[in-house]
């Protein structure tokens, strides 16, 4: 894994779960990478590799993926964050910097609300922020279209393990460039249906406990405390930058830019572009305030 698959495999436990951590050493800032469905750790291989010469880079397999355990429950957004945390404690890492995709960063927002203390930046790749406008997000809800078919309990297990052609589609035609986006394999079949109901959960916990809290805006009423870089492409079919607009009460802290003719799958289409803007950010003085901002 270019710089990571050099280094130490570390497996954290918590609760019900254990979570593979690959780690590429060295004593810079440690910078925590979460990938996103359908993927696991592998698809920072190329991001990792730009990222290992000046950080400590470490790169997870959220529960559910990868080679991380499979278990029944824990795939709404909360436990996620606590095992984002979980990694942190576990390894001693009082601070460091998140780089996330999609669901990754879904959780990673949701671990920065609730230990604000614990993240110096979050950069977060491809995804909606939770302080988000009804008159941006309603008109391209159609784009979404795909999760119906894994959100579904035993639908959604049944069409990822079984009709593998619908997440290969998902995931090319929503990319703009020829990329290896690492979609997790399991040789063994229990491991499969376990990850496929994994994904599915993934899903209808999102469905279930997060569009509730959309739709009422109780996740616009979250402080913002840890400064965060939203990172678009400007042809992603999936979150387009109108969807990325940030309010005014939030432009000292939450920022947004974008990578020219990218999709949804910026760390793997153009992980150099990725990388600069990261880096960047990640170096930039931000004071840190108790009690953030809101909108």
């Amino acid at each position: 894994m270019s710089g990571l698959a050099a280094g130490a495999i570390h497996w954290v436990r918590r609760h019900d779960a254990e979570l593979a951590v690959f780690d590429s050493g060295g004593s810079g800032t440690p910078v925590l990478l979460v990938h996103s469905f359908p993927q696991d750790s592998r698809v920072w291989n190329d991001l990792g590799a730009l990222l290992a010469p000046h950080y400590r880079v470490l790169a997870v397999d959220m529960r559910g993926f990868g080679r991380s355990s499979k278990p029944l429950r824990g795939y709404d957004t909360r436990t996620r964050a606590g095992d984002i945390v979980a990694v942190f404690d576990d390894l001693g890492i009082d601070r460091a910097a998140v780089i996330a995709h999609g669901w990754g960063a879904w959780a990673a927002f949701v671990a920065c609300e609730r230990h604000p203390d614990r993240f110096s930046r979050l950069i977060a790749l491809n995804v909606i922020h939770p302080w988000t406008n009804h008159r941006r997000v309603v008109p391209n809800l159609w784009r979404q279209y795909y999760t119906l078919l894994f959100e579904v309990p035993y639908l959604g297990r049944f069409v990822i393990r079984r009709i593998p052609a619908v997440v290969d589609a998902y995931v090319t035609r929503t990319g703009r460039a020829p990329m290896d986006v690492h979609v997790a394999v399991y040789e063994d079949d229990s491991d499969a249906r376990a990850a496929a109901r994994a994904a599915e959960q993934l899903h209808f916990q999102f469905v279930a406990r997060d569009i509730p809290k959309l739709m009422t805006n109780r996740l616009r009423r979250m402080p913002l405390q840890v400064p965060t870089l939203l990172i678009g492409g400007s042809h992603d079919p999936v979150y387009p930058p109108a969807m990325l607009h940030v309010p005014d009460p939030l432009r000292e802290f939450l920022h947004v830019a974008f990578v020219q003719g990218a999709g949804h799958w910026l760390h793997a289409e153009q992980p150099a572009a990725v990388h600069r803007l990261a880096a960047d950010f990640i170096e930039r003085a931000y004071p840190y305030r108790p009690g953030g901002s809101r909108r």
